[in-house]
């Protein structure tokens, strides 16, 4: 064993970690050919994502190396590393496959796989040198040689480590409940235990091995909340702990039976006290629920939806309710950023922005990154919130682009007519959204809104002005109650706010972060300052293209004296590798000529490459010339007249590039005449003055 791998499944893959790892899979004829067919596997994996890292770490891993499955609270499994599949052509195939996810591409599979653990994550870290409050980000992470070293602190070996983490486990598992659920899941369950107290006291559910759907445990993973009902009362919240398996009584008969950590209501909750909120139609299932009009039905197992189950939580103030969702969403621990993996920022602008970010939101603020286009803004954007996804406290993010047209009711919502038609019905929209689920579950999604002062601020975010300046605000909307906007922290009455769908908790935990451009002012709305003094404003900028005596520089597209744009795409793109040793000096005065009139990012000037490598035809003026036409002069829309045909002029000169020797000329490879047509027709231009030479 050479290295040991962390492996976070979360609560959204839970379904599918039962499904291919606790499961054993059957490799049957609808695998992709190059799997091994006729056999049982364990099958995981992970999407490689934009910063590279587990990419990095997914190709170190060997046959035989250490892999820790855990939720950041428990480490409940542990396995070797089996046969890994190729993440450019196999892994997709697979992942697709498995779970229907091709962007699961790190796929590998499981070997001697150990269940049913329940070690402290705490005690893990020490042993791996981590700090006890350490929170792991990425899914996938391969241990540092740091971590290494703590450990043979304390064992001889990995080796030794991994065998003492898995020492205890039970050598005899039972037998597994294969079959498939004869019934629907559920968000919650009810389980009636009247007759079986038993259950309660040793924490198991057991019931025939037949094909009753109220009969069906198998249908139950780990993980899944249980209400125990006895008597008249629900008495208990119970999380099954353990996947279902069979059992053989005495008398040979064959039954389905879980484990299940029980945890007793202080208080019971009488049926009489729940019943009517529970029998609401906007709460009930249409079946296998466990209440009629006349009282409580007796079979043995019934599902309860997602407001049924959030009620008796929040009644009887279990975790897992809102008012414990809320709670754990009350503060942003700090993490470290990573900038997206395949973007380049020059002389050391890469440390500068990761202080930034890491400073704007450790001091509570929301972050709008400011630029010209193609710098890379949308890309720093989605990786700042998808790095923050992985924390307990954020619940994933959502990406949108503003528009003119953007009004309060595409962001915070209004009345619609209701599934019957007959009446208006209040509609929460993007910004509510991010506080509560359509189910009305808290949550802390993050808002990503590109291209933000394309819309007009006041008009559309007007009304959340004060929350965004920690304050509450009360909307002019009603459902059951009034709709209301209310900033949370920690001295906040939470149980209140958590238990009302009506109000939509805002906490320090949740941002919004934001992109503009900054060329374009005269067609983009104006940020109000009420607006702006929410934000910190951080700019993405280009890098000086020429030197104090006006000569460009070679060495920001030159590989030959990278690191820089042309070898971090050549790494990243590797089919663009000839056309940007072959091209660079050219697209280099093209693109310190056009930042002379409009700064374009170095995005634009990918895209360049891009068109010269897929460009065929024509003469050798034609690629780059179609390249200038496609990407160049859409950015030129809004620019002063002379300016656009001073720009044309100098594109039609030679540009001055630095060699080796002080500097040398380089010409253009542009067709003059074409451009200055289509310039006539997009700009309305007079050019025939330009030189065609």
């Amino acid at each position: 064993m050479q290295n040991l791998y962390l492996v976070i499944v979360g609560d959204d893959w839970a379904d599918e970690f039962q499904q291919t790892v606790e499961t054993p899979v059957e490799v049957s004829e609808d695998a992709p050919d190059f799997v091994e067919g006729s056999r049982r596997a364990r099958f995981w994996g992970a999407a490689e994502g934009k910063g590279g890292t587990k990419r990095a770490h997914f190709d170190e891993m060997a046959e035989g190396d250490g892999i820790i499955f855990h939720d950041n609270n428990v480490v409940f499994g542990m396995g070797k590393a089996g046969e890994k599949y190729d993440p450019e052509t196999e892994g997709p195939a697979v992942g697709g496959w498995l779970w229907n996810n091709p962007d699961s591409n790190l796929v590998f599979e499981v070997l001697d796989y150990v269940s049913d653990l329940s070690i402290s994550i705490e005690q893990v870290w020490r042993d791996l040198g981590f700090e006890e409050s350490y929170n792991q980000m990425y899914s996938f992470k391969k241990i540092s040689d740091d971590s290494i070293d703590s450990i043979q602190d304390s064992y001889e070996s990995l080796s030794e480590f991994y065998s003492d983490l898995t020492d205890g486990d039970k050598t005899d598992q039972p037998e597994t409940l294969d079959a498939d659920p004869v019934s629907r899941k559920a968000a919650y369950y009810w389980v009636n235990q009247s007759n079986n107290p038993e259950e309660i006291e040793n924490g198991f559910l057991k019931a025939p091995l037949d094909n009753s759907p109220h009969h069906d445990v198998r249908k139950l993973e780990k993980g899944d909340l249980v209400f125990n009902y006895r008597d008249g009362e629900l008495i208990a919240c119970s999380e099954v702990t353990t996947p279902p398996y069979v059992v053989t009584d005495t008398d040979g008969k064959k039954h389905q039976r879980a484990g299940i950590e029980v945890t007793h209501f202080e208080e019971p909750l009488r049926l009489s006290e729940i019943f009517e909120y529970l029998m609401r139609d906007e709460v009930k299932l249409d079946k296998y629920y466990p209440l009629n009009p006349a009282g409580i039905n007796q079979q043995y197992l019934f599902n309860l939806s997602e407001k049924a189950g959030q009620y008796i939580l929040e009644e009887a103030q279990m975790p897992g309710s809102n008012t414990d969702r809320l709670e754990k969403r009350l503060s942003l621990p700090e993490f470290d950023i990573e900038l997206p993996d395949g973007l380049y920022f020059y002389g050391g602008e890469e440390t500068r922005l990761r202080q930034q970010i890491h400073a704007a939101l450790q001091a509570g603020k929301h972050i709008i990154f400011t630029g010209p286009p193609g710098t890379g803004k949308s890309r720093l954007a989605k990786a700042v919130a998808e790095q923050a996804e992985e924390l307990d406290s954020v619940d994933g993010y959502t990406f949108t682009t503003a528009t003119a047209e953007w009004s309060s009711f595409d962001t915070i919502g209004g009345y619609v007519p209701s599934d019957g038609g007959d009446e208006l019905r209040f509609d929460p929209r993007l910004f509510l959204r991010c506080f509560r689920d359509h189910n009305g579950t808290v949550q802390n999604r993050w808002l990503v809104v590109d291209e933000l002062n394309r819309a007009n601020i006041d008009k559309a975010l007007g009304p959340l002005f004060s929350v965004l300046s920690k304050d509450s605000v009360e909307l002019p909307y009603e459902r059951k109650g009034r709709i209301r906007v209310d900033w949370v922290e920690e001295d906040t009455d939470l149980s209140e706010i958590a238990a009302d769908d009506d109000r939509f908790p805002v906490t320090p935990a949740w941002r919004l972060i934001g992109t503009m451009n900054t060329f374009d002012k005269t067609s983009l709305y104006d940020l109000s300052f009420a607006f702006m003094r929410r934000f910190s404003f951080i700019h993405v900028g280009v890098p000086d293209l020429t030197d104090d005596e006006e000569v460009i520089e070679h060495n920001l597209l030159d590989p030959s004296a990278g690191p820089n744009y042309g070898t971090v795409w050549q790494r990243s793109n590797p089919h663009l590798e000839d056309v940007i040793d072959q091209h660079h000096q050219e697209v280099m005065v093209l693109w310190a000529q056009i930042n002379e009139y409009r700064s374009l990012g170095p995005a634009i000037i990918l895209d360049i490459f891009e068109q010269l490598a897929a460009f065929e035809g024509g003469d050798r003026r034609s690629p780059l010339t179609s390249a200038v036409l496609n990407y160049v002069f859409p950015q030129l829309e809004g620019l002063r007249q002379s300016d656009q045909e001073s720009l044309l002029k100098e594109l039609a000169e030679d540009g001055e590039i630095k060699a080796d020797s002080g500097s040398e000329s380089v010409e253009l490879p542009l067709d003059i005449s074409y451009l200055r047509q289509k310039a006539n027709d997009m700009f309305d231009l007079d050019l025939d003055q330009i030189s065609t030479e």
